[in-house]
């Protein structure tokens, strides 16, 4: 893949994930995460596309036959692409639909409707910090006669699996990006339908009821981000 000299952002921006890592990381790392955020490379080629496609297309289908997810996985991994790294992409991808297959049961839609998340989904703020959320799946319709929203991502990291307070924290965000831009009139958020799925983990993180607590550790996060912008 080419190398691209990195530009910077002049505003404090962060990935719901790298803020997620960022909150359980060292202060090594986290000066890291703060310098990879500002100054990212100009050329940004998404790994994983096809597996988080097919994983969302699972879901909007009713999450009931992972025959379609089964028949990629296999595709995937032995598919050639133009390069050597979109051939490893297709292979990994596969790879990650493979461990989905395992734990393909393990979230129920509660007779749910879903349906994709947005490429030009809004931001939250959070401490003047701009939170790129960018939920892959919304979810809506009526339980225990409430009608009620979620939404669900999809985290893909082979070799940097979230910990417990990354996970909880990225599902906090997720119930937050509900609740401000989600939401509709007579709605109310279902926190254990606002959920990331750490897909090679295998491993699902649900949001929770008692969040006040956790989201002023992300706003401490955002302000420490913020200082350090210009800095790290």
């Amino acid at each position: 893949m080419p190398v691209i000299e990195p530009h910077h952002r002049n505003s404090p921006r962060i990935s719901a994930t790298k803020l997620g890592e960022y909150t359980d990381a060292s202060p090594l790392r986290r000066r890291t995460i703060v310098r990879n955020q500002r100054e990212p490379s100009d050329f940004i080629v998404a790994r994983y596309e096809k597996a988080r496609t097919a994983l969302t297309d699972y879901f909007i289908g009713g999450a009931n036959d992972v025959t379609p997810v089964a028949e990629s996985a296999l595709e995937l991994s032995t598919l050639r692409g133009a390069t050597d790294w979109q051939t490893q992409d297709f292979n990994v991808s596969g790879e990650a639909l493979e461990r989905f297959l395992d734990i393909s049961d393990d979230f129920e839609l509660d007779g749910l409707e879903c349906s994709p998340g947005s490429n030009s989904a809004p931001k939250l703020v959070i401490a003047d910090v701009d939170v790129s959320v960018r939920p892959d799946v919304i979810l809506r319709g009526t339980l225990r006669n409430k009608r009620i929203v979620g939404a669900l991502k999809f985290y893909f990291g082979k070799t940097t699996p979230l910990g417990d307070e990354a996970g909880l924290n990225v599902a906090t965000l997720l119930q937050r990006y509900c609740d401000e831009h989600l939401i509709q009139s007579g709605e109310v958020t279902s926190p254990k339908h606002c959920a990331v799925l750490d897909v090679f983990a295998k491993r699902w993180f649900r949001s929770t009821r008692a969040t006040q607590m956790r989201f002023r550790g992300l706003e401490a996060a955002c302000e420490e981000i913020r200082l350090w912008w210009n800095a790290a």
